[in-house]
């Protein structure tokens, strides 16, 4: 029996330019990859345009745009890309979330679970939204562009870009995320009524509803509800559900229509319309890629 190859083992030095966060912009053309291998860093993966799928620890992640995905030291892991994958990927020296400097960015609620050890097995991925999107990649952008020029204070803006893009993590966790924070109690308005929704999603929550549950009028509610989520409550709902249909799909034991059911919708066909509008992809090609 041949030995099993061990994984290739990256350090934060062969990437760093000097500081303790460094960011790469990368494009993969189809059918490209990247095999088993490990680092000593924390790297956050931002695909932004594209699909492939993850390989973590062992279980299979389908990346599409707007996943991010969290790895932490020593965890192995490798990625294919399906078809034109662009992805941000973000190393973060391990020592960072002791610095007294930076401690504070990386103890944020969802946040803090990715960079400590826990005795329970968090996901690798969060669904990002689509303000989300927009302000992470300009944020990435920025940062690149402070690494290619090393001028006076780009230690200072890295570690602030960096603190935004946490803040938008864990905001994005609040929203779409299975992170404690919203089940604890909360005097927003806001963040009650995501609670709520939280507690079941499979219910058809409406604005009338859940206004009168915050004590809002349904104009002011759904008003403060997308400014503050940057959806409106279906779509916000919509979003959650087909989020948990993905970690159902990724585990290839429920059938479709089992699927569509535990996560709130009644016609399989209303949940595939929804699924691909989000995803891009209909809930069997996706399941697909888990499998493969």
């Amino acid at each position: 029996m041949p030995n099993k190859v061990s994984p290739l083992c990256l350090e934060f030095q062969e990437f760093s330019k000097g500081f303790p966060v460094h960011v790469m912009n990368i494009t993969h053309g189809e059918e490209k990859g990247y095999s088993d291998h490990q680092h000593d860093f924390y790297e956050l993966i931002f695909a932004y345009e594209g699909s492939g799928s993850q390989v973590i620890s062992g279980k299979i992640y389908p990346m599409i745009q707007g996943d991010f995905f969290f790895i932490r030291p020593n965890e192995v892991h490798r990625y294919h890309s399906d078809a034109q994958l662009k992805i941000f990927n973000i190393l973060i020296e391990a020592s960072c979330p002791k610095r007294s400097s930076m401690e504070l960015m990386f103890q944020l609620p969802g946040v803090d679970q990715y960079f400590q050890k826990s005795t329970h097995q968090s996901s690798h991925k969060i669904t990002l939204a689509p303000q989300h999107e927009k302000t992470l990649r300009n944020l990435c952008l920025r940062m690149e562009k402070e690494i290619h020029a090393q001028d006076i204070g780009t230690a200072l803006s890295l570690n602030n870009c960096l603190a935004e893009i946490l803040l938008i993590i864990c905001r994005a966790s609040s929203i779409y995320g299975y992170n404690q924070s919203s089940e604890k109690p909360s005097s927003h308005p806001i963040e009650k009524a995501l609670a709520i929704l939280h507690r079941d999603v499979t219910q058809p929550h409406t604005v009338a509803r859940l206004a009168q549950n915050v004590h809002l009028s349904p104009k002011y509610f759904g008003e403060l509800f997308k400014e503050h989520c940057g959806l409106s409550l279906q779509n916000t709902l919509h979003r959650r559900r087909i989020d948990l249909a993905r970690d159902l799909l990724e585990t290839g034991e429920k059938n479709m229509t089992q699927i569509a059911m535990e996560v709130g919708y009644e016609d399989p066909n209303y949940f595939s319309r929804v699924f691909k509008k989000i995803c891009s992809m209909s809930p069997r090609e996706y399941r697909k890629m888990c499998l493969n």
